[in-house]
């Protein structure tokens, strides 16, 4: 989606990014970045980010507060310069951040986006340049990442996929900030509908586990498992088979359907935080199931799993061969589950399209 794999990857220490501004304002993506790396610091982290978004003017206190660290720091550059004549707030921000940055080598995982046009960022990259002290030529801080997403009406039909929309359902959008904001809120809309319904209720316990019952992740978990009963209700399985939060043979599951006296379904809600690897903790947990000899589905939040998807097909591919494994991710269109099967075929023909057209000069 924006051309590098790093976002996703296990960052030993803050990872640094710089995000231009695409030319035109339909194709502003500062908030669909903010959520794709809110995703993957959940996943990477262990525990919850803090997060600040700096939009106007730089203050001394968010200047010294802008580093790495246990949390996601977003600055729109050219808003923050444009608040303070004579470009001050530039000037200071680049001298700040280099002062930060020589703090990254001892500093926790974390990640500060620097958001702005073409020409922001070419000042910016002044602090990259290699400089000559002693007759060598050396350069003191990390390299950052550089990422722009493709001005393309393809881009709204990628964000419905992210979030497992109908088709066309983003198209009235002005821009792309608005219509993440917007699936977003659909899809938040399905979890907090299953998560509040006080039937569901009678049935679905919160977890037991320490990572998933964290203030950030305990509302997703509980949501996807939530639905995931209301889909075995929807698919006529009675209320007196289901129980959730249980343990079968010394195993805690999520969700498990009985089945006459010795069969049944298990179900896991993966929402994939502190995982550092999801491919670990997935091959995990479907070796762990299947191992109980039932029929078992992983239930994925439709932004997570796609972005991981390389993460996932590695992990379930092997055990999908059993026949008793199913994917599925929660489908914000229906609020019901769909097979994960169909959601990635969906997700690779957009970014096919995407890639191809990429390749013909679109930036």
């Amino acid at each position: 989606m924006f051309g590098t794999q790093r976002l996703r990857e296990v960052q030993p220490y803050p990872l640094l990014v710089l995000a231009r501004r695409p030319r035109d304002a339909r194709f502003e993506y500062i908030e669909l970045l903010k959520r794709v790396v809110r995703e993957t610091y959940r996943v990477s982290a262990r525990h919850p980010p803090a997060i600040m978004h700096v939009g106007r003017r730089l203050t001394e206190y968010q200047l010294a507060m802008m580093r790495g660290g246990p949390g996601i720091y977003v600055v729109d550059v050219d808003s923050v310069a444009e608040s303070e004549a004579g470009g001050t707030a530039l000037t200071r921000l680049i001298a700040g951040l280099e002062d930060r940055l020589r703090e990254v080598y001892a500093q926790p995982p974390g990640v500060v986006v620097l958001y702005g046009s073409g020409a922001v960022l070419q000042r910016l990259r002044q602090l990259w340049q290699p400089r000559l002290v002693a007759a060598q030529l050396y350069t003191r801080i990390p390299e950052p990442i550089e990422i722009q997403l493709p001005e393309d009406e393809e881009v709204f039909r990628l964000l419905e996929t992210l979030y497992a929309l109908p088709e066309g359902s983003l198209s009235d959008a002005a821009s792309v900030d608005e219509a993440v904001v917007r699936a977003e809120s659909v899809l938040l809309d399905c979890l907090r509908g299953h998560a509040s319904d006080p039937v569901l209720g009678r049935l679905v316990r919160q977890a037991a586990d320490d990572e998933e019952a964290r203030p950030d992740d305990a509302p997703i978990h509980y949501g996807l498992k939530a639905a995931t009963v209301a889909y075995l209700l929807e698919s006529g399985v009675r209320e007196t088979s289901i129980e959730t939060e249980v343990v079968i043979s010394n195993t805690p599951v999520d969700v498990y359907a009985r089945r006459g006296w010795s069969g049944g379904l298990i179900a896991e809600a993966e929402t994939l935080t502190s995982s550092m690897n999801p491919a670990s903790r997935l091959s995990a947990v479907a070796a762990s199931r299947l191992a109980l000899g039932l029929n078992v589905w992983i239930v994925l939040h439709p932004l997570t799993a796609s972005i991981y998807m390389p993460y996932v097909d590695a992990a379930l591919g092997k055990h999908l061969e059993d026949g008793r494994l199913e994917t599925h991710v929660l489908d914000a269109g229906s609020c019901l589950l769909a097979p994960y099967r169909e959601h990635r075929a969906r997700l690779r023909a957009v970014a096919s399209r995407l890639w191809s057209r990429r390749g013909q000069g679109l930036a």
